[in-house]
């Protein structure tokens, strides 16, 4: 009669839906869930980073945006200059800041497009 109470605690505990068995079934499903909270938490903070991204991208067009705007009055004012030396020497003076504020445009652009396109792979990731 022992032996069999021996045996029927054994299959209890070590058998089919036994109790060690219930207790790893346990400790996975909580590995999972910790594993989901983890990866939602990851998320939530890769989404975050990409709004920041997104947001940074939009106010460096709104800068692009106001380069090309300086650089568009800056021309126009060289092409009102009228003629003669006057003129000619007011418009090789503007030149070099042209041309450092077309750079800087172009560069900021460039800047821009490549955050978006990055902002974009991470959205895609996300």
């Amino acid at each position: 009669a022992h032996s069999k109470d021996v045996a029927g605690c054994r299959a209890a505990l070590h058998g089919p839906g036994g109790a060690v068995e219930r207790r790893r079934a346990t400790e996975k499903r909580l590995e999972l869930r910790e594993e989901e909270q983890r990866r939602g938490e990851e998320q939530i903070a890769a989404q975050a980073s990409l709004k920041k991204s997104v947001v940074e991208a939009l106010a460096e067009d709104g800068e692009l945006a106001r380069l090309v705007a300086e650089s568009e009055a800056s021309r126009r004012r060289a092409s009102q200059a009228g003629e003669g030396a006057t003129a000619a020497s007011e418009a090789a003076a503007e030149a070099p800041a042209e041309s450092a504020a077309s750079e800087c445009a172009d560069w900021a652009g460039g800047e821009a497009a490549r955050r978006r396109r990055s902002a974009a792979e991470m959205a895609t990731l996300a």
